[in-house]
């Protein structure tokens, strides 16, 4: 298992390097402004503020918008006079992040700092391929989860693997400069930490470990919120509460030590993250609304604005694949259509999984856990966009729990195949991520951005 998991490690990061190189660069959610925080941070090695942006390295920036032709792959009309500063600049300076530090910049600006007299393209390409090796990082993760709720059957992990490789939107976004990436792949080492726990048993290491992914997770994106129920919960269930002081007081140093990781992680996120000043003024332009109960509701439903299931149905598309800025579906509604159906059929086969779960009390737990950090990151986000109306509703902000949600989709689609043909199943399931995939490149990334 070893070597296979060396194996799918390797494909994810040539997979990831193909999307890496033929994505152009700048056509990503937020790269841009996510590329230059990184690379001032390379330089200065101190958080950030507006103060310190760079006229040099914006006006590189904008020559690299002209050379990309950024304008005309989003469909929006080139600026005739240059702009002289980045702020300037249609649609591509109006997501400036230098007012808030994050630690998802701190290892793309490891991989810069010694190359910073190269162009900005070649920087904005190792950044990317550092994206890349995270994937990879994620994928060994959700394969060691699955291990461990099917020791016996290769078939969950090996899926597993696969699905986080071969999800084009997943391939995508962790092919790009993003702040979710690292954000990501903490949230996944926090869900596999509490699946082992809950396997192996509870240490104050792994414990440790586990907190202090969780809240450096929370420092870098708010779509790791899940984590705060998620952790409670399970470390409630893990420790039970009655039994919490006497771990405290056999403990003592370790239990100080937990305290201070706590403190050092609230502490950055408080002080560095616009995350909660953003949630803030989301609150303050919604609250007036609330005060009449059917006015807002009739907002949340109206024709002229973004109803809640148009909502639901964007989301979901671009949680499987939407290119570009969220702009970039696929030509044929039809192939969503077919998503949602095979979708469907995975929570057919997850509840025939639990069926057989149930008689199987060792993995009752862990499937419940599993459950809980796939369904948190959903539930949370329609929560925002009920509460909030405007909220962002894009698929990739799930894919903090992309994770546990990966070994679910697979496990139901196993689970509609008799054991002893496991592996005919995941046959099955690899043609059609292959065919999805081939789609995705072939039939709209390729002609899109090189013959469109």
């Amino acid at each position: 298992m070893k070597h296979l998991l060396g194996l799918l490690t390797a494909l994810a990061v040539v997979h990831g390097l193909l999307y890496a190189f033929l994505i152009p660069p700048w056509q990503a959610p937020d790269e841009i402004a996510h590329f230059e925080y990184a690379r001032l941070l390379a330089e200065r090695w101190r958080p950030l503020s507006l103060a310190d942006a760079s006229p040099a390295l914006e006006a590189e920036l904008i020559d690299s918008l002209y050379r990309f032709q950024a304008w005309t792959l989003i469909g929006a009309p080139t600026p005739l006079v240059r702009p002289t500063r980045l702020l300037g600049a249609p649609f591509f300076g109006k997501s400036s992040t230098l007012q808030r530090f994050s630690l998802a910049y701190v290892p793309y600006a490891l991989a810069v700092r010694p190359f910073l007299a190269q162009n900005v393209v070649t920087q904005l390409y190792l950044m990317r391929i550092v994206s890349v090796l995270l994937s990879a990082v994620v994928v060994g993760l959700g394969f060691g989860t699955a291990q461990q709720i099917e020791p016996d059957s290769p078939a969950l992990a090996i899926g597993t693997a696969l699905f986080l490789i071969f999800l084009p939107q997943h391939a995508f976004i962790m092919a790009v400069v993003n702040d979710g990436n690292l954000a990501e792949g903490l949230a996944s080492l926090t869900i596999y930490l509490l699946i082992k726990m809950q396997h192996t048993g509870l240490t104050w290491r792994r414990a440790a470990l586990c907190l202090g992914c969780a809240l450096a997770s929370l420092q870098i994106k708010t779509t790791a919120l899940f984590l705060i129920p998620l952790v409670i919960i399970v470390g409630l269930a893990l420790l039970r509460p009655s039994a919490i002081l006497g771990y405290v007081r056999q403990h003592v140093w370790q239990s100080l030590g937990v305290l201070l990781l706590l403190g050092a992680g609230i502490l950055p996120w408080v002080l560095f993250s616009a995350q909660m000043a953003y949630l803030q003024q989301l609150f303050n332009i919604n609250r007036n609304n609330w005060g009449s109960l059917a006015y807002y509701l009739s907002n949340l439903i109206a024709r002229d604005q973004l109803s809640f299931f148009e909502a639901l149905w964007r989301l979901f598309k671009s949680y499987w694949l939407t290119f570009g800025w969220m702009s970039l579906p696929l030509k044929e509604e039809r192939w969503y259509d077919l998503l949602l159906v095979l979708s469907a059929i995975s929570l057919l086969g997850l509840w025939l999984r639990f069926r057989v779960q149930r008689r199987r009390s060792d993995n009752t737990s862990i499937y419940a856990i599993l459950a809980l950090a796939a369904g948190l990151p959903i539930a949370i986000l329609l929560i925002l966009f009920v509460v909030f109306l405007n909220y962002p509703y894009q698929g990739r902000f799930l894919f903090a729990g992309i994770m546990p949600q990966a070994v679910l989709l697979v496990g139901g689609w196993l689970s509609l195949f008799p054991r002893r043909y496991a592996s005919s199943g995941l046959w099955v399931i690899l043609s059609g991520l292959l065919a999805l995939d081939v789609v995705s490149i072939g039939f709209t990334i390729i002609p899109f951005y090189y013959h469109g």
